[in-house]
This record gives C-alpha cells, sequence and structure tokens, in this order.
C-alpha cells in the first residue's frame, strides 16, 4: 500500500485532493541499535494462552535534540489510560545510543497497540514530556504490526519556556479502502497531540515539531485496522495526507467469570481500552478516561457465574479489566496486589473466554461499606454517585440502589493504610453543581483500616435544587393562538460532555412531559491562540457517533430536531478576535476551516434528517462585511470576502437539503445583518435584552419591556427581510434575571 508525503507553504491557497501520496513506514534497514529485549511484563500484557498473538520486538528511540547533561536518566512510561492517566503506569529506562539519542525495547504480543511517554529524572524528580505548544503529552500511541522501530522527537519537558512559535501542520483525510468513503471517529496522534476525524473524514493538526514523526490512525472502536505512517513535518509547512483504512469484520466474543465472593450481587462491569468498554479517549475528572455510565454490565447465569457478549472488530488490540466501579476504583485485583489488566488481540472468529476473579481487595486492608438513606421526597428520581478523591477527585461512580430511598456502595480497592479517602455524593453525576449540601461545608473523608468499617448518612438535601410543590411556583402562559408553524424549543448548552450518552435518556423522558416539540444540539469547535484553523476538542465537542446517538434518540422521541454549531469556547473568543489585526492570509485560512467545520455538520443534518441548520451567531459576528467585533468596532475584514459566505452557503445546499436559519442577538441593540441574509431560509434571534430593572420587578415591567424589544428591533427584522424568526430566550432562570 502506497502514499504520498508532500509538503506546502502554510497559509498558500492550494488544492491538495487530486495529491496522491507515498508512505514511508519506518524501516529496521540500516539501524543497528543494541539489543534491549525486555521480556513481556505479565501485569501490562497478559493473554489467554490459547488466544495470544506472537511475540514481537518494538524499539524504541528518543532524539533529545540537544544535550542531555544534568538529566539522571530518561524513561520510557507506559501509560495505562483506563486505569487513569496518573496512574498503574510502567516505567522503563533508556540507555545512550549517542549523544542525543536514547534507546531501549520490549517484547509485546504482536499487533499491539502502546500508549506511551517519555519522561527525565532530574535529582529524583520525574519530568514528562511535552509537545512543541508546552502542552503536557498525555500519551504517544505506537502500533506494533511485528518487529519495529519507532523514532521520536522530543519537543520539550514540562515547565520550560517554550517559544513563541508556530511549528507545521498535518492535515488529511481518512478514506474506506473499499468504498472510497468518509470515516468520521478515527482518532489521529502525532507528536504527543491527537484529534479525530469530522464526519467528512478529514483532520488537522497544527504546531507540531519539526522532523519525522510518527502518525497513527486508530479507530476508537475498532471497527478499522489500525494504521501508521512516517510524517515530515516541517515548521511553517503544511503536511497533507490521504489515508485509506481497511474496515474489519465482526465477531462475536463472550467472557465468562467466575466471581469473588464479595460483593455478590452487586452489578459487575466490564472496562476497557475502546468505546464500547466505557473508553471515552478525553481526560475527565482525576485524568481518567472511563465513564462508568458507559461501561456494558455482566449479566448472571444459572450457574452462578456471570457473562457478557460484545460485538467486536478482528485484530482489536483490547485492554480490559472487571470492576465494581471504574477502571480505578473495585477493578479486580491480584491476590499479592496490584491492578490486574487483560490483553486479547481479537481473533476472527467467535469465541468465549473464561475468567475467575481472584479478589476486588486491596491486600490487607479491609473494604468500607457506605450506607445511604436518601428519603424519596429528598431528591428526584435520578441517578446518585459517590466520587472518592485521594489526591484528586475522580470520576463519580452510582450508588448501587436497594429501593425504598436506601443506597449502598462497598470500596474495597485500591486501599493504602492510613491515607485518607475524601468521598462525597451527587445526582447526575455532576458533583461539581449538584453534590449534597453537608459536603460543601463539612469535608467528607475516611482512613482504610485493618478493620472493616460501615459509614452511614442520610442525605437530605442537594445543592442547586429544591423541593418544591409541583406547579407551586409556575404559572402556563396563556397564547391566544398557535398556528401550525409555531414551535416550543429547548436548546441545549453548547458543554457537551461524554456523559450525556448516558443520562439522555432520561432527559428526553423529562422533556415529553414539559410540551417541548423540538430540540437544538449546539456542538462547539475550539478557537485556539493567534490560529485561523478551528478544530474539535476532545471532551467538549462529541463525536459524530455521540451526536448520531443524541439526535437519534431524539427523533425516536417524537422530536424534532435542529443543528446550531458554534464557535468557542466563549472565554477564549473574545481575545482570539481582538488579540491583532487580521491580514487577507489569515482571512482566506480561517474561511477555509469554518468551511470544513460547516461542511461537517450540514453532512451530519443530512445523514441523521435534522428539519433546521442554524448557522452564524455571536461567535462569529466579526466575519462578514459590517460585522463587529468584540468590544464593539467594526471588523477588520477585507473588502470584498462576503464572496467566501456566499460560497459556503453554496456548498452546504449541496450537501443538505433542510431549512437553514441565520443566528443574531439582540441585547440593547441588535447586532448587524449581513447582507447575505436574504439567502437563508428564516432568522433565529437570541434575546437577552433588559426587560425590568430590580429585584421586585413586577410582571407588568417585564410585560411592557418584552413588548417594547418585539416592536422595535425583533420586528423590525422580520418587517425588512420578511423571513421567519424565531426567538430564543436567553435569560437565566434565576432570581432578579
Amino acid at each position: 500500500m502506497t502514499r504520498t508525503i508532500n509538503t506546502v507553504p502554510m497559509f498558500k491557497q492550494r488544492k491538495i485532493s487530486n495529491i496522491i501520496f507515498i508512505i514511508f513506514l519506518f524501516s529496521l534497514a540500516g539501524c543497528h541499535l543494541p539489543l534491549m529485549q525486555k521480556k513481556p511484563d505479565s501485569k501490562l500484557f497478559e493473554n489467554p494462552n490459547e488466544f495470544s498473538t506472537e511475540f514481537v520486538e518494538i524499539q524504541f528511540q528518543l532524539n533529545t535534540q540537544n544535550d542531555a547533561s544534568g538529566v539522571e536518566k530518561f524513561v520510557l512510561e507506559i501509560i495505562d489510560d483506563f486505569t487513569g492517566l496518573p496512574y498503574n503506569s510502567s516505567f522503563i529506562e533508556l540507555m545512550p545510543f549517542s549523544d542525543q539519542v536514547y534507546v531501549t525495547a520490549l517484547t509485546v504480543p504482536q499487533g499491539s497497540v502502546i500508549k506511551y511517554r517519555y519522561a527525565k529524572l532530574v535529582q529524583s524528580s520525574l519530568i514528562p514530556e511535552a509537545n512543541a505548544s508546552g502542552e503536557p503529552i498525555d500519551y504517544r500511541m505506537v502500533y506494533v504490526p511485528g518487529d519495529f522501530i519507532v523514532t521520536d522527537i522530543l519537543q520539550c519537558w514540562q515547565g520550560d519556556e517554550v517559544n513563541d512559535r508556530f511549528g507545521g501542520i498535518l492535515q488529511g483525510v481518512l478514506l474506506e479502502w473499499d468504498t472510497g468513503l468518509p470515516i468520521p471517529d478515527i482518532l489521529v496522534t502525532v507528536g504527543g497531540k491527537r484529534t479525530v476525524t469530522d464526519a467528512n473524514g478529514k483532520f488537522l493538526l497544527e504546531d507540531l515539531g519539526q522532523g519525522m514523526h510518527n502518525v497513527v490512525f486508530y479507530a476508537m472502536d475498532g471497527k478499522y485496522r489500525t494504521f501508521q505512517q512516517g510524517a515530515n513535518i516541517q515548521t511553517g509547512m503544511i503536511t497533507p495526507a490521504e489515508v485509506k483504512l481497511t474496515r474489519m469484520p465482526e465477531v462475536n466474543i463472550t467472557f465468562v467469570i467466575n466471581q469473588a465472593n464479595d460483593a455478590l450481587g452487586a452489578p459487575v462491569y466490564i472496562a476497557g481500552n475502546i468505546f464500547q468498554l466505557g473508553n471515552t479517549f478525553t481526560v475527565l475528572n482525576g485524568g481518567m478516561t472511563i465513564k462508568p455510565m458507559r461501561m456494558p454490565a455482566l449479566s448472571s447465569n444459572e450457574d452462578g457465574r456471570l457473562s457478557i457478549t460484545l460485538r467486536l472488530y478482528a485484530e482489536t488490540d483490547l485492554r480490559y479489566k472487571f470492576t465494581l466501579g471504574d477502571g480505578y476504583w473495585n477493578s479486580d485485583q491480584y491476590q499479592t496486589g496490584g491492578m490486574r489488566i487483560r490483553q486479547l488481540i481479537v481473533p476472527s472468529e467467535d469465541v468465549t473466554i473464561n475468567h475467575t476473579i481472584e479478589t476486588w481487595r486491596s491486600p490487607g486492608v479491609e473494604p468500607i461499606t457506605f450506607s445511604i438513606t436518601i428519603p424519596p421526597k429528598s431528591a428526584p428520581d435520578d441517578l446518585k454517585y459517590i466520587q472518592f478523591m485521594t489526591d484528586r477527585w475522580t470520576e463519580p461512580i452510582p450508588l448501587w440502589m436497594l429501593g425504598n430511598g436506601q443506597y449502598l456502595y462497598i470500596l474495597f480497592s485500591p486501599l493504602e493504610m492510613k491515607q485518607p479517602i475524601n468521598f462525597r455524593f451527587c445526582r447526575m453525576g455532576d458533583c461539581l453543581r449538584v453534590q449534597d449540601i453537608e459536603t460543601l461545608s463539612d469535608e467528607r473523608q475516611v482512613t482504610p483500616s485493618h478493620e472493616a468499617q460501615t459509614i452511614s448518612l442520610t442525605l437530605d438535601q442537594w445543592q442547586n435544587w429544591t423541593n418544591y410543590e409541583k406547579n407551586a411556583f409556575v404559572q402556563e402562559a396563556y397564547i391566544p393562538q398557535k398556528l401550525s408553524n409555531f414551535r416550543t424549543i429547548i436548546e441545549f448548552t453548547d458543554e457537551m460532555s461524554p456523559s450525556w450518552q448516558a443520562h439522555f435518556p432520561q432527559a428526553l423522558s423529562t422533556l415529553n412531559t414539559t410540551g417541548v416539540d423540538t430540540l437544538i444540539f449546539s456542538p462547539i469547535w475550539k478557537v485556539s491562540s493567534q490560529s485561523p484553523y478551528l478544530q474539535p476538542q476532545m471532551g467538549l465537542t462529541p463525536y459524530v457517533s455521540e451526536l448520531l446517538f443524541l439526535i437519534n434518540s431524539a427523533k425516536n422521541r417524537g422530536f424534532s430536531t435542529a443543528l446550531h454549531p458554534h464557535l468557542g469556547p466563549f472565554y477564549l473568543l473574545e481575545d482570539w478576535w481582538l488579540s491583532k489585526p487580521h491580514q487577507d492570509v489569515w482571512w482566506n485560512e480561517f474561511f477555509s476551516s469554518y468551511r470544513d467545520f460547516l461542511y461537517n455538520y450540514a453532512t451530519l443534518a443530512e445523514i441523521s434528517g435534522i428539519e433546521t441548520l442554524i448557522l452564524g451567531g455571536k461567535s462569529i459576528s466579526p466575519a462578514f462585511e459590517g460585522g463587529l467585533l468584540p468590544d464593539g468596532r467594526e471588523s477588520d475584514i477585507p473588502t470584498g470576502f462576503d464572496h467566501y459566505w456566499h460560497e459556503i452557503l453554496s456548498d452546504i445546499r449541496e450537501a443538505y437539503s433542510g431549512e437553514i436559519f441565520w443566528a443574531t442577538h439582540v441585547n440593547l441593540e441588535s447586532d448587524p445583518l449581513p447582507d447575505f441574509v436574504d439567502e437563508f431560509d428564516g432568522l433565529y434571534i437570541s434575546v437577552d435584552s433588559p426587560i425590568g430593572h430590580g429585584d421586585e420587578t413586577t410582571f407588568n415591567v417585564i410585560q411592557s419591556g418584552f413588548t417594547d424589544i418585539i416592536d422595535s428591533q425583533i420586528y423590525e427584522a422580520y418587517r425588512a427581510h420578511q423571513l421567519p424568526i424565531t426567538v430564543a430566550i436567553a435569560y437565566p432562570s434565576v432570581a432578579a434575571a
């Protein structure tokens, strides 16, 4: 399989769609590294014997690019991401090969995908590496198809000062080998940075350090064979790539476990390194990557064992564990101590694998039982969670519901004698905003002991929630006439997290009772520093598969749907627009990136049957002639650049058959509308104008104020353009708002 790697000057107008790329894979030829083979650590690569693959050697070669004086040693850190990025790492010392090159080797099962990073030891302190932007590297990735050498370039260490430089860019598209169709949700990693492909298979990674880097293309669900290539990154240049991936066949893998006697009857889950096993591939609370509510649960068999059958993909490097909590808390342990991680290179046929849980316990420490009473009248009917902290808060874990307001959780591991553990309780897995009231003023803590402990608590008050009697403070508005096109709409916040997928069905059930008929999803792409490029942000931007799940769930409940993609996050936008004047080259690259951003959601909207696509909005106001910067000054966009909008809208209408609205904003004054607004099918007007003053504003004052806004501003927009209007009421639901 061959491809081409080229570099082109940054900001230069270019067409790369017809370029053919040659991929230069790293070769063992010509490399004469010392043999540093390390036998596989059974705790890193514990394979079922009957399904183990051939062992091969992976050699790691680190180019430090400068003098290493003062460094006691360099180490390779093997990352166990689904236990938690800060936990359960393994360290292997690198040995000098030359003044600037350090090496080590590891024997692993063929087909392994390894997550790792480098660190240095200075005065007994371990300092991990950082990427070219100075940001901490969570991990690099390497795929091991056989004996292999991976060469990495050290950019800098965490804490080093980074020059204000603009590096190189890797930009490309991922396609299916057989069909040529674009592939979304492929993880792309290079130089310690990572991103995912959008609905059109496109990706971009910027500010990469100069030199030859290993690039890994990894399907987070295993659907496509992992692939990697070398990419020569040059400062001030764009390296484009078109890569085709092979789709893998599905197989049924059945896991059967014999339980430990502890906590019989408690729910047992399987956690792992892929989507299907709860991995979000984002950094969550405490460096976790697992969302407990996304892990699949095992079922009881008649013989007392537990089992689960998963539909997986052949050749996936599956790392997994069984757990009563998540990847860190209450996962199965070795009898002698230590977390157990199993590995399976998924075979190409259906198989059943038997396991025995040795223990859930940490050796020498007795479990801690939490017995919780939550009176039914003291909280809504949602899930309740417990959250733990040693040095940092980790992901909340669902309590075991016993019924009649009784909950239980038993903490078995990892427990260390005399190391206190903080804990708190919350609703809906949101322990920042809806935790139990007493924790806010009184820190809860328990210290593991040789003796079993039981903590009994009653929780009857929750942050940001009051148990009002139904209809006590709510009066339904009288609407004299509802035309057929009248909609009652809720727009979701753009703070979409990986927890949404688990809680969304309950949210839809609640919304079904409120009279809402339309839901608007507001995914966000991130702006960064002075770059004109927009990118999805892992952990903030939902993956394509996640957003499709949310949309399809809403449609199955009878809701109409709309998409309103944003730029953000909001706290970066003002500096991003105001930091310096933008030249023509910046605007050219911005519109190229913005077109990809919108085209991504137009494609997704068409696939999912979205009725309305909403463009524009406050975040994009400076990007058309006559638009305003965040400080109220007129935008510095060059004259004539509105032609980009006409081209973008034409492209979107080719991809998307629904209606397209333009979003604008009304406060003391209306934001300016672009000259091209008449090309849209309607207006979406967000209103947060002041309509009263003081805490005791009367209903009549509010009614009069809002009527004035409709007459003087909203109706004027309708009169001028004769477009259908949706009014978005953007007032916080707090006193005096």
